[in-house]
């Protein structure tokens, strides 16, 4: 087996370390197929601790929420309401990756998130989610979903340095940027960067307007034009009712903007 670049300073396997840990895997795997429940937790799943978002905080039109995790497959299950209580019983040694994501008027917002086993409060078997993990989770889920063996990169120094560089906005992360150097196995410090940020003057109706992102507080357009700084990719946007969404394209040098009804009888 070829060994893994040196330069990827987020990745701790070579080629010894990787036997052994193969061999530990199929340890647990043998035990979990025999029943034993030492190789099993129960995680209690309820988001009255979580934080409103912004968007909850000032609009309050979450209907339910929709919790995502990554064991073996996808799996999904929607909660009605932050006083709702699920119990997952999951394997221990294993990386699992959970998301929380609002809706509103059958949209889901950006998801709040959390990582089996690194934010598992053993005390009170409960899995403890944030706004801040959103963007990590979600990277970690795009990973289990292609096939990548999760435990062999430091997720914790990798969560510490994202801490460092993204408190006030983690979503600032360019997460795609990453994801692809940590696949060829070359991720390191300098591949954590910011996503491309451009200012546009934008023409959108007179409003209030939400972001789908949980902690971007809403803006008012008393003009009809106002200028934006908006991600390279795509943004969406909501009004006050949550009728119309958004969609805006953006590079460097344009901004294209595209009107959605959420609901089919307005959209005339």
């Amino acid at each position: 087996m070829k060994k893994y670049k040196a330069r990827g300073v987020f990745l701790c396997i070579n080629e010894k370390c990787m036997k052994k840990l193969s061999l530990f895997f199929m340890f647990c795997a043998y035990i979990m197929i025999l029943g034993c429940s030492l190789y099993q937790k129960n995680l209690i799943i309820k988001l009255e601790e979580l934080p409103l978002s912004e968007y909850e905080q000032e609009y309050q039109n979450v209907i339910e929420y929709k919790l995502v995790y990554f064991d073996d497959g996808r799996n999904e299950f929607l909660l009605n309401s932050r006083d709702s209580l699920l119990t997952i019983t999951l394997p221990s040694e294993k990386y699992i990756p959970f998301l929380v994501y609002p809706i509103s008027n059958g949209i889901p917002l950006k998801p709040a998130g959390a990582i089996f086993p690194y934010h598992y409060d053993e005390t009170r078997a409960l899995m403890v989610f944030d706004w801040k993990q959103g963007p990590l989770a979600e990277m970690v889920m795009k990973l289990a979903e292609k096939g990548f063996f999760l435990e062999s990169f430091n997720l914790a120094k990798l969560e510490h340095y994202l801490t460092l560089k993204f408190s006030e906005n983690p979503w600032d992360w360019d997460q795609q940027n990453f994801m692809n150097a940590l696949v060829n196995h070359e991720a390191d410090y300098f591949d954590i960067r910011k996503r491309g940020k451009h200012e546009f003057l934008v023409d959108l109706p007179v409003d209030l307007y939400f972001s789908e992102y949980p902690d971007v507080e809403s803006f008012s357009n008393t003009s009809g034009k106002l200028s934006l700084w908006l991600y390279e990719g795509y943004n969406r946007f909501f009004n006050r009712d949550f009728s119309i969404v958004y969609h805006i394209q953006v590079s460097s040098r344009e901004c294209l903007i595209q009107r959605e009804w959420l609901n089919e009888d307005e959209n005339y």
